[in-house]
């Protein structure tokens, strides 16, 4: 069973420290974890290559939808059979996904309520 996290998010919070331990286990078992997030954010590629494939694609614009083919060849090429969803935001991507891949669909919502802060200063965005 090869599992993919689809990591929506913007900044590094407590679902994404979840997929990170999740991925640190599957790791340290000998599986294979991949982990996909958007192309432009740097900081969790790199954190999540630490801990397992990491896989990007365009999620930022339209909820990812323009890049669903794309991701969902790459999935198939892997022999990921399962898809981790993390945010409500990416589930029609990940819907979609399934119906392309024949894949399993696990939906996990964090934060039912708003856990992130930010500040924002001089443009830089500060936890």
């Amino acid at each position: 069973m090869s599992i993919i996290n689809i990591v929506g998010a913007k900044i590094w919070g407590g679902g994404e420290q979840y997929v990170y331990d999740i991925c640190k286990q599957l790791q340290q078992r000998h599986r294979a974890a991949y982990t996909l997030v958007d192309q432009s954010n740097e900081e969790m590629q790199s954190r999540y290559a630490q801990v397992g494939h990491v896989m990007t694609a365009n999620l930022y614009t339209l909820k990812g939808f323009l890049s669903v083919n794309a991701v969902a060849k790459q999935m198939k090429a892997q022999g990921i059979n399962t898809i981790v969803c993390h945010s409500g935001k990416y589930i029609l991507f990940c819907i979609a996904l399934k119906q392309l891949t024949g894949a399993k669909l696990m939906f996990i919502k964090h934060n039912l309520v708003p856990g992130k802060q930010i500040c924002i200063i001089n443009g830089s965005i500060h936890k």
